[in-house]
């Protein structure tokens, strides 16, 4: 955008509430955060070992899982998730009202997340009294534009669907921060020279319960024995609604979000200097 392009700022010719909206999903984000970490602490997930029968894979199978407060998780989620949507939906009602304006329509004014540019016609239409390169701004960032902060958009709207009737949140394991130092492998005496070992993560998705096989280690030729523990802290994660990829960490996506809305309001109102 040029220098001479249109621009609003905050707490002059727009009301704080939309960025305070956006500081409390922020904060509900770090309350989540804090509150996974420190649950963690008190809570190991432990997995024993199991050597097959020909003594060349052991399976890391979870022996010990303690009640995972899903639900407690997915209010706080929801909590933020409702945050951003609201501090959306907060700017497009200020747009909509700048400098007296009166929207024909007042209660259908949101902020649109549109998949079709006939979504976009039938919304835009709400927002009639946004001035026009402010609208034009806004058009951008919609998801049928390809823009990459407008499909970001889409999740906040979809997943605060999804809180309304049921919790957004699932539990995975957060196997970046395995502890595999109680781990006791057997190599023999003498070890195999050629000996090797590929050790990773079994996929479980949010079937967490005690039983499941999570870690894996298969060696090249057999072993005498194994024994010991692998610990594991659990995760709260986000499938987005209707798509097949894995569910991704709860506090990664809720910070992405936080950050593409706050994209959002910055450049819409041309003000790289308002508050995020």
């Amino acid at each position: 955008m040029s220098e001479s392009s249109p621009s609003l700022s905050f707490n002059s010719d727009l009301t704080m509430w939309p960025w305070m909206k956006l500081r409390r999903a922020r904060s509900h984000a770090e309350q989540l955060g804090a509150e996974t970490e420190l649950w963690n602490l008190e809570h190991i997930a432990v997995a024993h070992a199991e050597l097959n029968e020909d003594r060349t894979v052991v399976d890391y199978v979870l022996t010990h899982l303690p009640d995972i407060p899903v639900l407690h998780w997915s209010a706080i989620a929801g909590d933020s998730l409702a945050c951003l949507r609201a501090a959306l939906d907060a700017f497009a009602w200020e747009l909509c009202h700048l400098d007296g304006a009166k929207p024909r329509n007042p209660r259908r004014i949101y902020f649109p997340i549109a998949e079709t540019d006939e979504q976009w016609r039938r919304a835009a239409n709400n927002l009639a009294t946004i001035p026009g390169d402010f609208l034009e701004r806004i058009h951008q960032f919609q998801p049928y534009k390809q823009s990459e902060v407008g499909r970001d958009l889409n999740s906040p709207a979809k997943l605060n669907n999804v809180d309304k009737h049921q919790g957004a949140i699932r539990v995975g394991l957060n196997y970046s921060t395995a502890n595999t130092s109680g781990m006791e492998i057997g190599l023999g005496d003498p070890p195999h020279v050629d000996q090797s070992m590929k050790l990773g993560p079994l996929n479980v998705g949010d079937q967490i319960e005690s039983g499941a096989r999570v870690f894996r280690a298969r060696f090249r030729k057999p072993i005498t024995s194994a024994s010991g523990v692998v610990q594991l802290k659990i995760e709260p994660q986000v499938a987005a609604p209707g798509s097949s990829a894995d569910p991704v960490s709860a506090g990664l996506l809720l910070n992405r979000l936080h950050n593409a809305v706050g994209h959002v309001l910055k450049s819409v109102c041309n003000n790289p200097s308002d508050p995020a």
